[in-house]
């Protein structure tokens, strides 16, 4: 487990601090400290983050790592993962040989040691607040596990097959990057989806009294939750996903597609940044610099020129789609402003135009009976509809990319196939305005806390009792309260928000009202009928909201859009409409599900209600 940090925060304690000897000052691993109170442990990373050391052990199974917000690149190359490769280490994952000092190649060494010393899976959960640096530390030990298979090939040819293995496991990143991270105001590179990476490794027939081998086969990724409510709105200062700026950067290369400065696309020109600071390419443009890596993926997985042009082809009809404007009729319904991008939009998507603008301007309602009624969309309504359709199709091009991604990775796997995972979680959020991306985000990383209590935390302790070690016991916090508030049925959160869902009039307020209703006396839970406009201004302003104190602090939730965003599913006329598209990949997209299969259209549509918390949970 690699537990990230964005770096020291100042706490205050009740308990009287006793500081350790000096002689203790910036230790490799935590449990040689005398004293182990939060400031003892905060200390003492402090004092070796200002000493360039990022890595810091906590026993055997847990590493910290603090996010050191410049480029260590010495720290990170192959005679350095050698070094770790080489290094004994016994199935504690504890080195026994050398000198060298904690890293996050540690913890692959050791979760690939352990696969092939029990012929077990292993996982290793990356986890951590915004912006401490996760997504980078899960790249190191997928970089490390696959410089295992090439490191120890012993004939050219076999090298090669590995070296072409290893580099399509790591490419799929860029993509996934591209696709999936954004900018946020805590982070340039922010994941906004969750990803668990399973890296194959098949056993190699070695003589007697060798030792055992694997080699890496190819990888299979899962991925939750993509933020695709960030497709139509971003905050201040936070940007849409990167291949958005990345194509408008480029789009002088991209006129087949229609593309355009990102100024002259709405979806892309709310929260006023448009560009990317990044330590990779410091000075340059680094939307075009991460383009170019972008191309180099797809061809690196071998995925076909004309694909890539289809999927760029949806975006940038997604991003035109965004311009489409409308005007309110005189009574019922409304038109077309700006027709020119409703036609480039629908030539993109390669669907017809006059269907398209019917399905942008009206919505088709089943009635009791089995009877359709055409329902005319007032402006507001069509505006809806119209970011309705761009987070769905966005959404379901991201689960296409990652289908994609691992069928192009051919994986035979046999009996003695055996994996090592690595969990790239989102990270505990706070912003000034919390949605039900937040909610779910933090809901995780409260699960992945009560994980940390009970396998390690725990489990150490009772380590002790059965050494019969002498120890002052750690009350440990308990957050199960919190977690049945959320998950319980059927008065928690997600089954509450649910049911509200599918009331006829159920709305944002109805929930909060069925919630409160359900926990009015909640430890954990407040309710939050208004906030500050600024923190330097005094006004007020009503929401609709609660408070949930969670394990890292307490965080106010906006209720707003909550059940939108719960049920937000393709309408059938949509569907309807982009199953007979001229592209094949814009055929496919709505009816992507989140396993990376094709939806039966009718049985898809008939089935019970499925919401984004339900699935998530």
């Amino acid at each position: 487990m690699v537990q990230a940090y964005k770096g020291m925060l100042k706490t205050e304690t009740k308990e009287v601090y006793k500081p350790n000897p000096k002689s203790l000052d910036g230790v490799p691993d935590l449990c040689m400290l005398t004293y182990l109170g939060e400031d003892n442990v905060l200390y003492n990373l402090g004092f070796r983050y200002k000493k360039g050391d990022v890595y810091t052990s906590t026993t055997a199974k847990v590493l910290v790592a603090v996010n050191p917000y410049e480029r260590k690149d010495a720290i990170y190359t192959e005679e350095v993962m050698a070094r770790y490769q080489a290094a004994q280490i016994n199935l504690e994952g504890l080195a026994t040989a050398g000198d060298l000092p904690p890293h996050v190649y540690t913890v692959s060494n050791a979760a690939f040691n352990n696969l092939v010393a029990w012929k077990k899976n292993q996982s290793i959960i990356v986890c951590g607040e915004s912006g401490s640096g996760k997504t980078e530390s899960a790249k190191y030990m997928m970089r490390f596990l696959a410089f295992t298979t090439t490191s120890t090939s012993l004939d050219p040819k076999e090298f090669q097959e590995a070296e072409a293995v290893g580099k399509q496991v790591l490419d799929a990143n860029p993509i996934l990057e591209s696709f999936g991270n954004a900018k946020t105001l805590l982070n340039n590179n922010s994941s906004r989806f969750g990803k668990f990476t399973k890296m194959l490794f098949d056993e190699v027939k070695v003589a007697a009294g060798q030792k055992p081998r694997r080699k890496l086969i190819g990888a299979m990724i899962e991925t939750y939750l993509l933020e695709k409510s960030r497709v139509v709105r971003q905050d201040k200062g936070e940007r849409n996903f990167h291949i958005f700026y990345q194509l408008t950067a480029e789009h002088a290369k991209y006129g087949d597609i229609k593309m355009d400065s990102s100024e002259n696309f709405h979806y892309v020109n709310q929260s006023g940044v448009n560009t990317l600071d990044d330590l990779r390419f410091p000075g340059k443009a680094a939307d075009g610099e991460w383009h170019k890596e972008l191309l180099q993926a797809f061809s690196t997985l071998l995925i076909p020129q004309e694909e890539v042009k289809q999927v760029f082809s949806c975006v940038a009809g997604i991003l035109h789609l965004g311009n489409v404007k409308f005007t309110q009729l005189k009574g019922e319904g409304s038109d077309i402003a700006t027709p020119d991008s409703a036609a480039t939009s629908a030539g993109l998507f390669g669907v017809d135009l006059k269907d398209f603008n019917v399905r942008l301007q009206t919505r088709n309602m089943v009635l009791p009976g089995g009877q359709s009624l055409v329902k005319p969309l007032n402006e507001p309504e069509a505006v809806f509809n119209r970011d309705s359709m761009g987070r769905n199709l966005y959404n379901g091009l991201f689960r296409w990319i990652v289908q994609r991604i691992n069928r192009g990775q051919v994986v035979v796997e046999s009996a003695a196939t055996t994996w090592i995972g690595i969990l790239d979680v989102f990270g505990f959020e706070i912003f000034e305005n919390n949605s039900f991306e937040q909610f779910c985000i933090n809901f995780a990383n409260e699960r992945l806390q009560q994980y940390f209590n009970e396998h390690v935390l725990k489990a150490e302790q009772d380590l002790y009792k059965k050494e019969a070690l002498l120890w002052d016991p750690i009350d440990l916090p308990d957050n199960q309260d919190c977690i049945d508030l959320v998950m319980s049925k059927p008065y928690g959160i997600f089954p509450i928000l649910d049911s509200t869902c599918v009331q006829p009039k159920g709305t944002d307020e109805v929930f909060t009202a069925n919630l409160f209703k359900a926990h009015k006396y909640h430890p954990r839970l407040r309710q939050m009928k208004q906030r500050k406009r600024s923190d330097s201004d005094k006004q007020y302003e009503q929401m609709n909201g609660f408070v949930i104190r969670h394990y890292a602090g307490a965080v106010i939730y906006d209720c707003q859009d909550f059940l939108v965003k719960n049920a937000d599913a393709s309408e059938f006329d949509t569907l309807e409409l982009f199953m007979s598209s001229k592209s094949e990949i814009a055929s496919k997209i709505l009816r992507m599900k989140a396993d990376g299969g094709l939806e039966d259209t009718k049985r898809g549509f008939q089935r019970a209600f499925r919401s984004t918390g339900t699935v998530f949970s």
